[in-house]
């Protein structure tokens, strides 16, 4: 019964967990479980590209230093939205660079992505935003 009653408080307390807590990536690079850029996680070994928006470029593709300065602030608020957990739902299919398609869910029921549309740091993709402006 010990067992039992234990195996049910594990399941219990791994239920109300945050399924992930995520730093920002170093060098924006290739590293488990992190925050690459504002539409970009990895995710074990596995990048996933949010499937609803497009957010500004941070780094070699970035067109100007603003753009730059608006993809860390972007960042950095997924980053922090994401500080508490969230749920990943998978769409499924890959992009055209072969990352997952996927959405972030937070604990309070509300779409990363859509927070940071309503807070001016990303666009509907495939729309596309000049940042420079």
């Amino acid at each position: 019964m010990y067992n039992a009653a234990r195996l049910a408080l594990l399941l219990f307390l791994t239920a109300c967990a945050p399924a992930y807590a995520m730093p920002i990536c170093p060098d924006h690079g290739r590293r488990a479980d992190c925050v690459a850029d504002a539409d970009s996680l990895w995710i074990g070994r596995e990048r996933h590209r949010h499937d609803i928006i497009d957010a500004p470029e941070i780094g070699h593709t970035a067109k100007c230093d603003a753009e730059i300065e608006i993809g860390l602030a972007a960042r950095d608020r997924l980053s922090e939205l994401l500080a508490d957990g969230f749920d990943v739902r998978t769409t499924g299919a890959k992009g055209r660079y072969g990352r997952t398609l996927s959405t972030w869910w937070l604990p309070d029921g509300r779409e990363a992505g859509e927070v940071l549309l309503d807070e001016g740091l990303a666009v509907v993709w495939p729309q596309r935003r000049d940042w420079c402006r």
